[in-house]
């Protein structure tokens, strides 16, 4: 058996060599080393004691250090995705979500829509599940993925550091003298669609001193570059009552909806639209417009953060969200068809 120092990055790193498995990318390294250190120790021991033989422990070495891998990282970057170092740890810790991961990694990187779709919902569902972990609110729900797929003798994770969206760039240190700084928006849970000429972020807004109450934002950027300029970004609050209309497009009961007068001037506005073989959702104001296709793997992710938000603001189970949508707009095609007749 070889001797490495697994006290050392030098040492886990020079294990990992010798076992021919991916080296984590250097950004990533120091947060896998705060949530998985005695899991990436004590596994290693375990391997390093027979390399050949095929067990838990490699496939958990094998899993976690492709997903924190360069190649992964510099995949990401290439497709224009948002993420986390906390996001690439998560994933790695479930076998399974890693190795759709990695399988879908060479046709994203061709264009392949629906593989970039799995590649964004699984980082999705890494921050929600981050998300719900920092909310007691959340606890007692239904389990994740992850813990369908444990890592063998796993300790549970460090805290997570605070998520900073890649795609942004910093805020200026002080904003310009001519307006007052703006309050931190309070962020939750968010889903990205992205298309060749712009991108849009769907992104749960948790209750705030300044906003009591569970609700949405659409930011939409236009293509930048290899990337989107969401320093830029047109943001939109739907108001309570677009949610419910936006879903039930995306639930196929309407074909489309549009939200107009948002923003300080009344200057901002979305639609979405139900095409053939996709979504389509323009945001504007004025001067500036951004349109993007959604494929109908990216609706299912915008659909379930929207009726679990809805839910949750009205204090109701998701079911009964959805069938309350339905209803609803059973009732206004049953008017719609009425006011026909009767103009007959």
């Amino acid at each position: 058996m070889s001797t490495f120092n697994l006290q050392t990055r030098k040492g886990i790193v020079d294990a990992l060599a010798y076992l021919q498995l991916d080296i984590p990318e250097a950004s990533v390294f120091p947060v896998l080393a705060e949530m998985e250190r005695d899991a990436i120790v004590s596994t290693l021991q375990a391997v390093l004691a027979a390399p050949d033989a095929a067990s838990r422990e490699k496939a958990y070495l094998q899993s976690i250090t492709f997903a924190c891998s360069p190649t992964a990282v510099q995949a990401l970057d290439r497709m224009g995705m948002a993420y986390e170092p906390y996001q690439l740890v998560e994933i790695g810790r479930s076998h399974a979500e890693s190795r759709f991961f990695r399988k879908s990694f060479d046709p994203a990187l061709n264009g392949d829509q629906e593989a970039r779709s799995v590649i964004r919902g699984i980082l999705g569902r890494t921050q929600r599940r981050a998300d719900d972990a920092a909310d007691p609110a959340s606890q007692g729900g239904p389990a994740s993925p992850a813990a369908a797929n444990p890592a063998p003798s796993r300790p549970a994770p460090a805290a997570m550091p605070e998520p900073v969206r890649r795609a942004d760039p910093p805020a200026p240190q002080t904003p310009p003298k001519s307006a007052p700084a703006p309050a931190a928006r309070n962020y939750g849970a968010s889903y990205h669609c992205y298309g060749g000429k712009g991108a849009v972020c769907f992104q749960v807004s948790p209750p705030s001193q300044e906003r009591p109450e569970w609700g949405m934002h659409l930011d939409a950027a236009v293509k930048s570059g290899n990337g989107y300029a969401w320093g830029e970004k047109i943001n939109i609050r739907f108001n309570p009552a677009e949610m419910p209309m936006f879903l039930a497009v995306l639930l196929g009961f309407r074909s489309r909806f549009e939200g107009n007068a948002h923003g300080p001037k009344n200057d901002k506005g979305f639609s979405i639209e139900r095409q053939e073989g996709k979504f389509f959702v323009r945001v504007s104001m004025t001067g500036k417009q951004v349109s993007v296709p959604v494929t109908f793997g990216d609706a299912w992710w915008v659909a379930a953060l929207m009726y679990s938000t809805l839910a949750k603001a009205c204090g109701l189970t998701e079911d009964s969200v959805i069938r309350l949508v339905k209803a609803m707009c059973e009732q206004e095609n049953n008017a719609t068809n009425y006011h026909t007749s009767a103009a007959a």
